[in-house]
């Protein structure tokens, strides 16, 4: 009987310990505790129910309270609506509009005044903006690219007129020449002519080369001769040349010795002629004679 009595005092000694301890922990820490109150939720917090649901009975709802996977009317066994077993924390609206309009400063700001941003394949892309071909755009864009192709064309006219104008002058103010062949029938030109080649022929066999004598050359060639009416030659010219290179010299210089020859007459045949174009084949024969017969060449 005294262990039993003993053993009582004992535990009740350790229990009341316990709460001494514990009261005075709450006491000195202020520990307290609290339960949620579901009530206190602030009635200008925007919330919003999900409920997941197993089944639908295919019953939309008008005035729903809750928003879920699947249209369903009523179902389960309480009267009362569940809340969810999670903690349940408010979102703030303007904490999230703060959030954003710091995150558009950002990007702004970001951004250099020759940049921009597009979008390509769903992402967004930062281009820079070219500075010469923005110019160059809007300097095209004043101009206009049909008045530098009036321009063009404009210039183009005037440097053909300019053209044709300076080949009109220059053929207006080319010598009249007049070509002597075998066909020439004016009584002036045949007489003109016959006396060109007797001086001609005169003036080469009384200076024969020596050399072409001693060497025993020998040939033909065609030769142009255009005289002024002065009588003063204006060129000449070895159409077909000989082989020897000797003959076709000696040409040209009895054509220079023989001149000048007799100023054109005043006659109709000349009056219209600047220059007469005389063309004739000259010889150089074994014998060792100078020669001309008449030769016929297309006209210049």
């Amino acid at each position: 009987m005294s262990n039993y009595s003993s053993s009582s005092q004992t535990d009740l000694l350790s229990v009341t310990a316990f709460f001494s301890a514990l009261l005075h922990a709450v006491v000195i820490l202020g520990i307290s505790f609290k339960l949620p109150e579901i009530g206190s939720r602030a009635s200008t917090d925007n919330t919003l129910d999900v409920v997941l649901l197993n089944s639908s009975n295919n019953r939309p709802v008008e005035d729903a309270n809750v928003v879920s996977s699947t249209d369903n009317e009523g179902g389960g066994d309480d009267d009362q609506a569940a809340e969810s077993p999670l903690p349940w924390k408010a979102v703030n609206p303007s904490k999230i509009q703060s959030v954003q309009k710091t995150a558009n400063q950002e990007a702004s700001s970001s951004l250099t005044p020759d940049q921009y941003i597009t979008a390509q394949d769903g992402e967004l892309v930062v281009q820079r903006l070219n500075p010469e071909k923005t110019k160059l755009e809007s300097s095209e864009a004043v101009v206009g690219p049909d008045k530098f192709t009036i321009n063009a064309r404009q210039l183009e006219r005037e440097r053909l007129v300019a053209k044709l104008a300076q080949a009109q002058k220059e053929y207006n103010e080319r010598p009249k020449k007049e070509f002597l062949s075998p066909l020439t029938k004016a009584h002036g030109a045949a007489e003109y002519l016959d006396a060109w080649k007797k001086r001609v022929t005169a003036v080469g066999n009384a200076n024969y080369p020596v050399q072409i004598k001693a060497n025993a050359i020998h040939g033909s060639l065609i030769i142009t001769v255009e005289i002024n009416a002065n009588g003063t030659i204006r060129d000449i010219d070895i159409n077909e040349p000989s082989k020897h290179k000797i003959l076709n010299e000696t040409a040209k210089r009895i054509m220079r010795d023989a001149s000048p020859f007799a100023v054109f007459p005043d006659e109709d045949f000349f009056r219209k002629t600047d220059v007469l174009v005389i063309t004739r084949t000259v010889h150089f024969l074994p014998d060792n004679r100078f020669t001309s017969t008449a030769a016929s060449l297309p006209r210049k």
